[in-house]
């Protein structure tokens, strides 16, 4: 993508980042470009279709904040540390983090499905770590793409609580919280499956 189309693509990304959706139209994107509207649809067959397109981008910035996990020395380093990619990305990009994981709309919004069936490069990476911490013993043997999904659910609930201003404004305060939150999610996951397997014994 390259020339107007690209230039297109990033205001209008800006233009979810800084205001959300609703302000996302094309006339907006025009005038932050220097075109009309009508100039828009020359790259655009419609308005969901270029919002398609930001979701796109906004998808591979979320993929690189998740990435910063691979700095960790330990398996269970890399766990935590993409989960604290995941709440950086929420905090910095909170309407990019809406329009992907809390708004039902547009419909080129990706399905859940899609995400959790592995196709999503984010949901990968989180299920990549947490298969290294099996491999490694820092959690029990289990599916992979379960004890992921149980970990994504409780880092967006916590984003989403920490977005709606429930933890306050101090952001160091909320990363703390977040982060004893995780550990605990995790110990929680890894009795949960020990206690089962005893069961089964």
């Amino acid at each position: 993508m390259t020339g107007s189309r690209e230039r297109i693509a990033r205001a209008a990304r800006e233009l979810v980042d800084l205001h959300g959706l609703e302000r996302c139209t094309m006339r907006a994107i025009g005038q932050r470009v220097g075109v009309s509207a009508a100039a828009i649809y020359r790259h655009f067959p419609h308005r969901e279709a270029l919002l398609a397109e930001v979701l796109r981008g906004a998808d591979e910035l979320f993929v690189s904040y998740l990435a910063r996990g691979l700095r960790g020395r330990t398996p269970l380093e890399r766990l935590a540390r993409t989960g604290d990619g995941y709440l950086a990305f929420a905090l910095d990009h909170p309407h990019l983090y809406e329009a992907l994981f809390v708004r039902r709309d547009p419909p080129t919004l990706p399905r859940f499905e899609d995400v959790a069936g592995g196709r999503g490069p984010g949901f990968q990476l989180l299920v990549d770590r947490v298969r290294d911490c099996m491999a490694g013993g820092a959690l029990p043997r289990a599916d992979p793409a379960e004890v992921a999904l149980a970990l994504w659910a409780l880092v967006h609930g916590l984003a989403t609580l920490c977005l709606s201003g429930r933890f306050g404004e101090d952001r160091a305060a909320v990363e703390r919280l977040f982060r004893r939150m995780g550990r605990r999610a995790v110990g929680l996951l890894g009795g949960a499956e020990t206690s089962r397997r005893r069961g089964r014994s």
